[in-house]
Parts: C-alpha cells; structure tokens; sequence
C-alpha cells in the first residue's frame, strides 16, 4: 500500500520552476582543493575492493568536503530539495567511477 501525501506543501520546498529561471543560489560549484579531495576519496573506496553496494562512508573518506557535503544535505533535505552539483570532471572518469564518486558523496 502506497501512501500519497495529501497536505499543501509550505516552505521553501514549495517552489515553481520560474522562481529558478536565472537564479544560481542553487548551484553548487566545487573548488580544486574539493575536487582534489572527492578525488581521494575514490581511489581509496577503490582500494577496499569491495563492491558499491558496501562502500560505506568510513571507506570514501572526505575531509575538505565533510561541511560543505552537510550543508548540501541539509539543503536538499530542509531547503528546497536539490542542488546542482558542477565542477566534477566526469569526462576524466570512468562511468563506474562517476557512480562511485556520487555514492561516496
């Protein structure tokens, strides 16, 4: 059994499309030291070996992107729901790295 939320939704969650036309609040775009960072974090979940399904935090470590990861959370899960992530180099990446990246995130 499904359940279908049936209240109004209030908040900064409650936004329209054209309130994000032009706006760039939204966009998180990452520094090279962050980059640097998310890409130390990959190769060490590589190195565990283990599958992604079992890659947990403590084997993607982050610490240059630990606070801005949390505003980030807190953003999609308080504030209006997503952000934009820009800056990740994806095309330097496998397509199995591009997902680890984004789980280890």
């Amino acid at each position: 059994m499904s359940r279908v939320w049936m209240k109004p939704v209030s908040g900064p969650q409650a936004w329209k499309g054209p309130q994000f036309g032009s706006a760039e609040e939204w966009i998180e775009r990452f520094s090279e030291a962050e980059l640097a960072d998310i890409e130390r974090g990959l190769r060490a979940a590589q190195a565990t070996g283990l599958p992604l399904a079992q890659i947990g935090r403590e084997h993607f470590p982050l610490t240059i992107m630990a606070g801005r990861l949390e505003k980030i959370a807190r953003e999609v899960r308080d504030g209006r729901g997503f952000v934009v992530a820009r800056g990740i180099p994806v095309s330097r990446y496998s397509d199995e790295e591009v997902g680890l990246i984004f789980w280890g995130m």
